[in-house]
């Protein structure tokens, strides 16, 4: 992925539109490119901080961007890492049941 493609699907990874093939990509570039890192950063503060204004009422301090950015981020990765994980899951299921079904096959045959 290059720059102008991520610059063009920082608006869907902030509103979580991304598919998961999108931001496996988008994530990949993130955690490669510096600019395109600092632009999300960027992009991300100035959605939550609007976010907070939106929400009218009285905050005890102020939110830490960075580290939301930062949690932000290891959520998209454990998401991507959980999804990875359920497909393996249902691949080898699907094998099992396979073997299953083949080995009655095998019994019931004999």
């Amino acid at each position: 992925m290059n720059c102008r493609t991520a610059e063009g699907m920082l608006t869907k990874y902030l509103k979580h539109e991304l598919s998961v093939k999108e931001l496996d990509e988008f994530m990949g570039h993130i955690e490669s490119c510096e600019e395109c890192r600092e632009e999300l950063k960027t992009c991300f503060t100035v959605d939550r901080a609007v976010r907070l204004l939106d929400l009218e009422e009285d905050s005890t301090g102020d939110p830490d961007f960075e580290k939301l950015f930062e949690q932000d981020l290891k959520r998209s990765r454990r998401y991507l890492a959980n999804r990875t994980f359920l497909r393996f899951l249902m691949i080898f299921c699907g094998i099992v049941a396979l073997l299953a079904l083949v080995i009655a096959l095998i019994i019931y045959v004999l």
